[in-house]
């Protein structure tokens, strides 16, 4: 039973391993760049250009789905050109698909299966005609930055008619996940113009998230055939005011003087604000009782009727912590154009940098810990002036959930509790040993075995051969061939009242194996494994009610200490979610609820595991303190990985973590043995002295009194790990041979080990 629980204890700790690799480890190896649940072996990418300024994309791609999810998501108007307007004309085979507008979402088999998919999509994107008069642009993203995608193989085709005349092509690359991460863009690809007719090819592997761009340049009036995009409103004069405090909370105040042009303007107040999470605004205040705002939309809404319009509207916005500052002076999708704009940023955190991206002129400015930047050309509606703050992100801090010093608090006074309920019942009354030249009385070997180690070995179940042989039961006829471990037992008579159950069924058991009467070493040999292992349950089964060894009371103060401290977690788990909202961040609760109880229950097992230690050798000592060591270690780094977050304290997660498992190591040590196991202990022990000690004379008086007496002792001694020392003390002493025991050749400790072998394997 022990061999198993030790597999299982070992199957469990390469699982946590894995655990521990994937969610602790994976970021030090793998970097910026992991694995996706997909990746594209090839994709081809075809567009024809027209005069209307539509392109009409077919996207054929070879996609492997690894198993994990089984879709993927995409916004086909992730085109890097602002006057696309629609995407029309959707069609997809090769997968079953979904659409939201302009978002896609390619669907596999179902999870936790691997497919390869071929799939085909087809969709027009239309486009406005470009605002500049003297030239007309061509922006398209080849690949776009809503692809969540790995690809091996890439390249694309884009077709436009021979009468529009091209004046220069460039293709662009550039990746803002990956230089929000520190690190350069890894996608290469080149182009190139044959007639009416670009190339894009990609030699090395696309990673995600980085767009391939085409910008080409045509001849004034190229997309004759384009409509023009007319703006629903005009921001004529707009000033704001972004003041950001410790806490990277954003308090906006904004000025605007609007002119009207359509119904139904509205205009979003997260517009100017880019965010890689959730953005959270609130305490929404607008001076002026015609504008109109909805909290569910975050939308403000300008009356219907045309006019000019001056208001003020003030808001706090809360981004997630560890994004990056970067405010656009315009929305990108926006129809409208702003011929004044101007940008004040005030942090209370010192700004280390700042740059600023525009394709219009403008003026910019910094002052300590103020920036202000202004354009100085109007924003037509492809116009866009983009604005990053540079600052140390550790700086910001958030005020820690009211939990967060309750998950310590919980766990330290269940240690307490755990540490009075330890010395309280935890500690196992003295064992005096008693002296004794025969086993205890009622015992069998296997018993006895049980009672001094804590566990079982299947030789120790096999002892009981001897025992049964010693009590006239049976017959041991070993064969002459010479071969090791050749035996048969012979029935003598079945088992009477004075046998254990499971002794009479285990002896039973093994004779049905031959013919009722006999049995050969062959016939047992990888028979009997089953039948051992359901006697090592029986034997500890067989010590229940008033045979109990363990004492009931240290029992139930154990598991209720136990339940405790698996209680601590939850105000740990609280404290996590909080700061999630708090962050903005989402975290799955049924992964932090299965990894903490999970992890919880095996620290339990490895600290009982360490309960019996000092019943083992020291090389076993030292192994399971090594194991018991580095599964609590991983597991706190799980743990710690799960609860680790910047609202968090560290020192909180830590030392809350600590604790609960300082409890739980505590609570598997709250048990001691029964009045009844401490006397049968002390007379196993004293029994055991004595094996150890008898001197020859003494030896050699119990011998005259029982001839047997070796023999009856000696699957005793085996199971007490005395063989050794045992017959060494009968070198010198004429025995017998036993009267069980019927061969040629001369009976032997060594045969005795050979049989008890044979069976237990």
């Amino acid at each position: 039973m022990k061999k198993k629980k030790y597999k299982i204890l070992s199957i469990v700790l390469i699982i946590l391993m894995i655990i521990f690799f994937k969610y602790f480890l994976s970021d030090l190896f793998l970097g910026a760049v992991k694995k996706l649940p997909y990746d594209v072996e090839n994709m081809e990418v075809l567009v024809e250009v027209n005069d209307k300024k539509q392109y009409e994309v077919i996207e054929k791609l070879d996609i492997s789905f690894n198993g994990t999810k089984n879709y993927i998501q995409t916004d086909l108007l992730g085109n890097s050109d602002s006057s696309c307007y629609s995407v029309s004309c959707i069609s997809v085979s090769g997968v079953d698909y979904e659409l939201y507008g302009s978002n896609i979402v390619l669907k596999s088999n179902g999870y936790f299966k691997k497919s390869k998919k071929q799939v085909t999509i087809k969709y027009t994107l239309n486009c406005y005609k470009d605002e500049d008069k003297t030239k007309d642009k061509m922006i398209i993203d080849v690949l776009r930055s809503k692809w969540p995608l790995t690809i091996k193989h890439f390249n694309a085709v884009i077709k436009y008619p021979p009468y529009m005349h091209m004046q220069n092509v460039n293709l662009s690359s550039e990746s803002s996940y990956y230089a929000k991460n520190g690190n350069q863009c890894l996608n290469k690809a080149e182009c190139n113009q044959q007639g009416n007719v670009i190339n894009v090819k990609a030699d090395n592997i696309v990673y995600k998230y980085a767009p391939i761009t085409v910008n080409a340049t045509f001849e004034n009036n190229a997309f004759m055939k384009a409509p023009e995009k007319k703006v629903d409103y005009i921001i004529n004069d707009e000033e704001t005011n972004i003041g950001i405090n410790k806490a990277k909370e954003y308090m906006v105040n904004k000025k605007y003087k609007i002119t009207v042009n359509n119904s139904d303007v509205k205009i979003n107040l997260k517009q100017f604000l880019s965010s890689h999470g959730v953005l959270k605004i609130h305490d929404v205040r607008c001076k002026n009782e015609n504008i109109r705002y909805e909290s569910n939309s975050e939308y403000l809404y300008l009356p219907n009727d045309k006019g000019i319009y001056e208001f003020t509207v003030s808001y706090i916005a809360i981004p997630v912590l560890d994004d990056d500052i970067i405010f656009n002076l315009r929305d990108h999708s926006g129809f409208t154009d702003i011929k004044k704009s101007k940008f004040i940023i005030k942090s209370e955190v010192p700004i280390k940098d700042y740059n600023v991206m525009s394709n219009v002129k403008y003026n910019s400015s910094k002052k300590n810990n103020e920036i202000i930047v202004e354009n100085t050309e109007d924003l037509k509606c492809q116009g866009n002036i983009t604005v990053n703050i540079i600052t140390d992100k550790n700086a910001f801090s958030r005020p820690s959930p009211i939990t967060t010093y309750l998950s310590v608090v919980t766990a330290a006074l269940c240690v307490l509790v755990a540490l009075f309920r330890f010395f309280r019942y935890g500690r196992d009354p003295k064992v005096t040993p008693v002296v004794g030249v025969y086993p205890p009385e009622g015992l069998n070997t296997v018993e006895t075995a049980f009672i001094l180690n804590g566990a079982m070995k299947s030789s120790d179940i096999t002892s009981l051969i001897f025992y049964w042989a010693s009590h006239k039961h049976l017959n041991i006829i070993m064969d002459n061939d010479g071969e090791k471990a050749k035996f048969t037992l012979e029935k003598v008579s079945d088992l009477d009242n004075r046998h254990r159950d499971y002794e009479i069924k285990l002896f039973n058991k093994i004779f049905s194996k031959g013919d009722g009467r006999r049995v050969t070493s062959d016939q047992l040999r990888r028979n009997l494994l089953g039948e051992i292992f359901k006697a090592r349950l029986k034997v500890q089964f067989s010590f229940r009610g008033d045979r109990s060894l363990e004492d009931e009371l240290a029992q139930k103060k154990s598991s209720k200490t136990l339940y405790l401290c698996c209680i601590t977690i939850i105000p740990l788990i609280i404290t996590r979610l909080i700061a999630s909202y708090i962050e903005f961040n989402k975290i799955s609760l049924a992964l932090i609820l299965f990894v903490s109880f999970f992890s919880m229950i095996i620290f339990y097992c490895f600290a009982s595991s360490l309960n019996n230690l000092y019943r083992l050798s020291n090389i076993k000592k030292i192994r399971n303190i090594v194991v018991a060591a580095l599964a609590g270690s991983i597991i706190f780094a799980i743990n710690y990985k799960i609860y680790s977050h910047r609202i968090i304290p560290w020192y909180v997660t830590a030392g809350s973590i600590m604790l609960m498992m300082t409890g739980l190591f505590i609570s598997a040590f709250i048990t001691r043995i029964s009045k009844y196991k401490a006397k049968l202990a002390g007379e196993v022990l004293g029994f055991k002295i004595f094996l150890e000690t008898a001197e020859k004379d003494r030896l050699e008086m119990l011998i005259n009194d029982d001839p047997n007496y070796f023999y009856d002792v000696l699957p005793y001694a085996q199971v007490l790990n005395v063989t050794n020392t045992w017959t060494d003390k009968f070198k010198d002493i004429t025995l017998i041979p036993p009267s069980w025991y019927k061969s040629t050749a001369k009976f032997t400790f060594n045969v005795l080990f050979d049989i008890l072998i044979h069976l237990a394997l």
